[in-house]
């Protein structure tokens, strides 16, 4: 279900949440059968964690962090559940013996992923200007020409970004004449069917290794921990 319709359970569905959802179906499958760079252990915590996982809103439960932070931010980020120092987003390689490489080759599905994911970062970064638009805002002290030039250079720069730009890229907000084709992208269904028969066609074709479905890495035995519950300032207190 997209993030969307978590968040509002009075949502009529539409083209772009039916599309997000056969995203989502794409990547439980490549989590649970492709190699990636997340290991066993923490393929079980990303399937319950973007799949399974909640939010406790004010009128009931919402969207999982992980899920909700992929459809904003263009990435699935894996830094907390693999434990590393630096940024780590989810990968998927070509083949298992490129997760020991330094420069390893990637899966055809990865680039799939990627595109679908700047689509959709776009699409709520849409979303969210359209809203914010019709709400009052509060004034702000006016910055420094120093400070508004700098912006201008960094907005100018980055509007090759858009739409459908790759997860690896920085975001800025969409500007109003790109909301067309943003909402092309994930309200109608041509751009994700030419993505699909793009990447399984012609020289594109030849990219997909062979028997590439690995074992199912998904448990039934995996039990989410319940010792990581968030703890209130006063059970910590009675604690000392």
């Amino acid at each position: 279900m997209s993030a969307n319709a978590l968040n509002n359970p009075a949502k009529i569905i539409g083209i772009a949440d039916d599309l997000e959802s056969i995203f989502h179906v794409l990547v439980y499958f490549a989590l649970r059968f492709l190699p990636s760079n997340a290991h066993e252990k923490a393929t079980q915590i990303l399937l319950f964690d973007y799949f399974d996982h909640h939010s406790d809103g004010n009128d009931g439960f919402t969207c999982g962090p992980m899920k909700f932070s992929a459809m904003t931010t263009g990435s699935i980020e894996i830094t907390l559940v693999t434990g590393t120092l630096d940024r780590k987003k989810l990968v998927f390689y070509h083949s298992p013996s490129e997760a020991s490489s330094l420069t390893p080759v990637l899966h055809p599905i990865d680039k799939l992923i990627s595109t679908f994911l700047g689509w959709f970062r776009d699409y709520y970064s849409l979303h969210w200007a359209v809203k914010s638009a019709a709400t009052p805002q509060a004034k702000v002290a006016p910055k420094s020409t120093r400070t508004a030039s700098k912006v201008v250079l960094k907005l100018d720069k980055s509007l090759k970004d858009l739409p459908g730009a790759s997860s690896g890229k920085d975001h800025i907000r969409p500007l109003p004449e790109q909301e067309p084709a943003i909402r092309m992208m994930v309200e109608t269904h041509g751009p994700m069917k030419l993505a699909f028969n793009e990447a399984l066609s012609g020289d594109n074709a030849a990219e997909w290794p062979d028997d590439d479905k690995g074992k199912d890495k998904r448990s039934t035995e995996y039990v989410p921990p319940t010792d990581n519950k968030f703890q209130t300032s006063q059970s910590l207190a009675t604690k000392r």
